[in-house]
């Protein structure tokens, strides 16, 4: 039931992306989060509260949000051909998978490349769905995440955002502290 949850993750920060009203408080927001969950998933993880060899999945949620806003920047380039736009898009999110990549950030380079994917097809949401599912097959219950993202109205929900900003870390800790002691 878990691998589900990033899948859904992966929607809701394209969705946010595109509708916050500030990107940047958007992004900051998800650093501080980052660093927050840092030390509970490394107690979960490796069983003390630094392990710099990898890093949690907020870190991938930053930086997949820094290539978003890279992409978007790229197609507001109007004297730029769209083949132009549509290179640069891609090499965006190259150097953001790269960057996943080096930092080791949990689900890494994949979990960069299926957010920045699900950007592109924003517009079509039967396309977005089904290359959401193919993009994580190799999770077996990962793409029943797509059965409500397909169902998704577009319309605001109530908002519980922190709620999930701070499950992450608080869960992490408490899986942690039951493996310590």
């Amino acid at each position: 039931v878990g691998r589900m949850a990033f899948p859904i993750y992966v929607f809701l920060l394209t969705e946010g992306f595109c509708h916050t009203r500030n990107r940047r408080h958007y992004a900051i927001r998800l650093g501080v989060f980052a660093l927050i969950s840092e030390m509970p998933f490394d107690l979960l993880v490796y069983g003390k509260l630094w392990a710099p060899q990898s890093q949690n999945v907020f870190f991938t949620l930053w930086i997949a949000l820094l290539v978003l806003a890279g992409m978007k920047y790229v197609s507001e380039k109007q004297e730029w051909s769209e083949a132009l736009q549509l290179l640069a898009q891609i090499a965006v999110a190259t150097v953001g998978m790269g960057v996943a990549h080096l930092l080791h950030t949990d689900y890494g380079a994949f979990g960069v490349l299926a957010i920045a994917v699900l950007y592109f097809l924003r517009k079509d949401r039967k396309q977005q769905v089904l290359c959401g599912c193919v993009l994580f097959l190799w999770e077996i219950t990962a793409p029943l995440a797509f059965l409500p993202i397909y169902h998704y109205n577009g319309k605001r929900g109530i908002n519980v955002k922190y709620i999930f900003y701070f499950f992450y870390p608080v869960h992490l800790l408490i899986f942690g502290l039951i493996i310590k002691f």
